[in-house]
């Protein structure tokens, strides 16, 4: 399972505004959630999957940054866990 525009779940520290923001004309503007080139969002990215996979104690699921991927033996095993994820996602 991949999710899509993984970085936009994820929001920017308030204090990181002036840094994330560009001004056209006498217009501001700021992306409040993690920028995809942005070279920290990777690695945030990834501390989050970390902590998603602890705290729901997932112990089928493995990740890596933005791709998840999991195991089960039967069918319906897979199915409950896709919707697990895909609700908390």
């Amino acid at each position: 399972m991949i999710i899509k525009s993984a970085f936009r779940l994820l929001p920017c520290y308030p204090g990181d505004f002036d840094l994330i923001g560009f001004k056209i004309g006498e217009m501001y503007y700021i992306d409040k959630c993690m920028p995809m080139r942005c070279s920290i969002s990777c690695s945030t990215f990834e501390n989050f999957s970390t902590v998603f996979q602890e705290v729901h104690e997932l112990s089928k699921l493995d990740h890596y940054s933005n791709d998840f991927f999991f195991a089960e033996i039967a069918d319906i095993e897979c199915s409950n866990s896709m919707f697990t994820i895909q609700s908390y996602l």
